[in-house]
């Protein structure tokens, strides 16, 4: 199942939707039967084509056995102007229609204006309800770049989704058990030395990353120790050499062994540990909280792994006893995945011969949590790329074990993020963090708006730099495919011009400006008095067009649909913007023209909310 299937129709603005049934109706009226059935049978003709809109007679052509150019011919033959379309013309197998396009003018601005702050969006998903669980941290460290991804293309994805009408439940999924953990809890214990978050100044999440990497430092330094004391030398080794070496070290190592049993003393509920985690783990969340306020997201759902991870094994073993799943001679289980042809795929490991749980145990069990507690219809997981096979093993093995939701799971892949430093590495200390990211775009903004207005006080400094900063990071991330890897350039997305965050922004101030200066609060329309929206058209098109865009972003769950939606608007804008005069313009034209700024300011600011991303009324 696909979320395209979840939905009733396709979303489009209404005065789209009257101009697709007056094309309907006129072809209809010709050929004798239904030859336009969707919105979708309608495209934007190229710009050389006279027409706003085109029609393909490609697939009629099968359907009344005629080549597509004498349909094409018959159409304009027989056209007589109805509603709002005045002629059609042909280009090959294309009709290509146009309309009145004062009358299609009014229509859309009224349309825009009876409810401003909820253009664009629609009930298509009829309430159905979708869990999107996004960021999925660590507490043994702070979150990093890749984290912020990852939180603004699955926040971005559950606003398009309620945008369309899903009612979406966003959760976060919390790694807060394991080895990792324990290594960093192992670090505070003996070289922690009674030090807090508050003691230190440092922010709480922070400070429990720098003993995850004073454990790893410990541990470099063991490992050297070990491999002087067995004479090996990794300078002549091959790849694989070294790792064997490194896994024979680690087998050795007595900091390893030491927070193993740990974790170990953690599982056994040892009531010391146990405080420890607890105590550790709080400091990690208020981090965490800073963090995402600090990127504007949030959660209905918080999921810990450590209330989860033992989970899983009932529906294993019911699975198995209803034949789905099987017993190696060992006495672990497995799914034969195998069996599904599937490249890459072979029989999982569902249940250790132990009876102990592996990863894919326990995200077997949190499905089945979500759908149960929220009565799920869909389940989205945004993770990274690195995880497509897991995920998919995870979903297809619910599948085999014939668990009704194994079908209703979609893995929201993204792409790596890459600074000019590289990869980043947070075992090594040299993670990059995504608190100094956003303070650091912040500060990039701050000195762009310093020397562009050297008056401007701290108060006001600070908020738009906060607005204009987030912006740049966010619509920089956003606006390429998922799977796509970026690397992100923080003074190239802070710039006012190009497709940037802050050139969007910048449009929509421009519009307050104006507005402004004419003293306009809102849009009358009362007395538009539309007799020629022939140099407006360009820009009205592309207004029509916001409902559906959100749309295929929404059910493609591609943020970047929009992003890059929301630049050609805007670009489109200025060659009007450029080309008119608005403020001097004849006083009868002037109040339609506004209308058009309102109507553009409205959609850009629609569209930037569901990009997470805020306006500003001036720059």
């Amino acid at each position: 199942m696909q979320l395209k299937e979840l939905v009733s129709g396709q979303a489009v603005s209404k005065v789209w939707l009257t101009m697709f049934q007056d094309v309907k109706h006129l072809v209809s009226s010709v050929i004798g039967i239904d030859a336009v059935n969707s919105p979708n049978d309608l495209q934007k003709p190229p710009a050389h084509v006279t027409g706003d809109i085109a029609f393909s007679c490609f697939g009629l052509a099968k359907e009344v056995k005629k080549p597509p150019h004498q349909i094409v011919l018959e159409i304009i033959k027989g056209f007589k102007p109805f509603g709002l379309v005045t002629s059609v013309t042909a280009e090959g197998p294309y009709c290509n229609f146009t309309f009145d396009h004062a009358k299609v003018a009014e229509q859309f601005l009224k349309e825009i204006a009876s409810s401003p702050s909820q253009f664009g969006f629609s009930e298509v998903g009829d309430g159905k309800r979708v869990m999107v669980e996004y960021s999925s941290p660590n507490t043994n460290k702070p979150q990093h770049l890749g984290h912020v991804r990852n939180a603004l293309v699955g926040y971005s994805c559950a606003k398009m989704l309620q945008a369309v009408g899903f009612t979406v439940i966003k959760a976060n999924l919390i790694n807060d058990r394991g080895i990792h953990i324990c290594k960093s809890m192992y670090a505070y214990e003996h070289w922690g030395n009674g030090k807090t978050p508050e003691s230190e100044r440092v922010k709480p999440d922070h400070f429990v990353g720098s003993f995850y990497v004073l454990f790893d430092k410990n541990l470099q330094e063991e490992k050297k120790g070990y491999y002087v004391e067995h004479g090996i030398d990794t300078s002549d080794m091959n790849d694989q050499q070294k790792k064997n070496a490194e896994t024979e070290f680690l087998k050795a190592s007595v900091l390893m062994k030491e927070a193993q049993e740990m974790l170990q003393a953690w599982e056994a509920g040892d009531q010391e540990v146990v405080v420890l985690w607890k105590k550790m783990n709080d400091w990690v969340y208020q981090g965490f909280d800073q963090t995402y306020k600090a990127l504007g997201v949030d959660f209905e759902k918080i999921y810990h792994e450590s209330e989860i991870y033992q989970g899983g094994k009932d529906l294993i073993y019911q699975a198995f006893e209803q034949g789905h799943l099987i017993k190696r001679p060992d006495g672990a289980i497995i799914a034969p995945l195998s069996q599904i042809h599937v490249k890459h795929f072979t029989d999982k490991i569902v249940l250790r011969s132990d009876g102990t749980s592996v990863y894919i145990t326990q995200d077997i069990n949190l499905a089945g949590m979500k759908f149960r507690e929220f009565n799920l219809d869909y389940s989205i997981y945004c993770i990274g790329g690195e995880q497509d096979l897991q995920m998919q093993q995870v979903f297809n093995t619910c599948t085999i074990m014939g668990l009704p939701y194994g079908e209703r799971m979609y893995h929201l892949s993204y792409g790596m993020v890459y600074l000019p430093e590289g990869k980043m590495k947070s075992r090594e200390g040299t993670v990059v963090d995504a608190d100094d990211l956003i303070k650091s775009m912040h500060e990039l903004a701050a000195e762009g708006l310093k020397s562009r207005f050297p008056d401007l006080g701290s108060d006001e400094l600070a908020k738009r730099a906060k607005a204009i900063g987030d912006a740049a990071l966010k619509y920089f991330i956003l606006q390429y495919g998922r799977t796509q890897a970026i690397h992100f350039d923080p003074k190239k997305s802070i710039a006012f011009e190009g497709q940037t965050g802050p050139y969007i922004q910048y449009v929509y101030a421009r519009i307050s400006s104006i507005l402004k200066k004419v003293g306009v609060a809102h849009v009358e329309l009362s007395d538009l008095n539309i007799t020629n929206a022939d140099d407006e058209w360009p820009v009205l098109q592309e207004l029509i067009q916001f409902p559906k865009v959100v749309f295929e972003a929404a059910i493609q769950l591609e943020p970047n649909v929009l992003a890059a939606y929301l630049f050609s608007l805007c670009q489109t804008f200025n060659t009007y913007y450029h080309s008119t005069s608005i403020v001097k313009t004849d006083n009868a034209e002037k109040p339609f023209k506004l209308a058009v700024l309102y109507a553009v300011q409205t959609t850009i600011k629609n569209g930037l909310q569901l990009l997470g991303i805020s306006v500003l009324e001036e720059m």
